[in-house]
């Protein structure tokens, strides 16, 4: 079994109602109509975070909703940390997506769509990789410099400083399990 089949047994693309009430009640005060709302699963990147995309069919921006339950180990420092980082970096004009809505007693986060173009799209659809990732260096750049102005290192959820260690267990030995 995977670790996702482990922690649930049902279908991790099956979304609750009570978080699709959340959703709906976003989409209605956001003033759209929420009377056809399509909830599409997004593919999994190996954690046990779940995503959708949620597309309103009278038109209107298509949002991404994320479900990270706290009740497994390590989730809810984990959700504090994506809240706090990435109202952090959105904060210093680091291309991150919006969180418009979140509920951390629950793991439930509603943010921008920031399209479904990867880097990979891109160069197989033949454009220049030198200049493709010449501008994400340039955002690396921004990140690691203006990024670390005003960061509080309480908010990481492995542990308060990122070294070799953490790189290692955390990022590298990660796609290895």
């Amino acid at each position: 079994k995977t670790k996702r089949q482990a922690l649930s047994g049902v279908s991790m693309t099956v979304i609750s109602s009570d978080f699709k009430k959340f959703i709906l009640r976003f989409v209605k005060d956001m003033g759209l109509d929420s009377e056809l709302v399509a909830f599409l699963p997004l593919k999994g990147d190996g954690s046990v975070r779940c995503f959708w995309r949620v597309t309103l069919a009278h038109g209107g921006p298509d949002f991404i909703a994320m479900a990270n339950s706290p009740a497994i180990k390590g989730a809810r420092q984990e959700n504090l940390a994506y809240l706090m980082i990435g109202n952090h970096l959105y904060g210093k004009g680091v291309p991150v997506p919006v969180i418009y809505r979140h509920d951390l007693e629950r793991g439930w986060f509603i943010m921008e769509d920031m399209g479904e173009t990867s880097l990979q799209d891109l160069i197989l659809d033949g454009q220049d990789p030198r200049s493709i990732y010449g501008r994400v260096l340039d955002q690396l750049f921004r990140l690691q410099i203006e990024g670390v102005s005003g960061f509080d290192p309480v908010w990481c959820c492995q542990t308060p400083r990122y070294d070799r260690t953490v790189m290692r267990r955390y990022e590298a030995d990660y796609f290895r399990e």
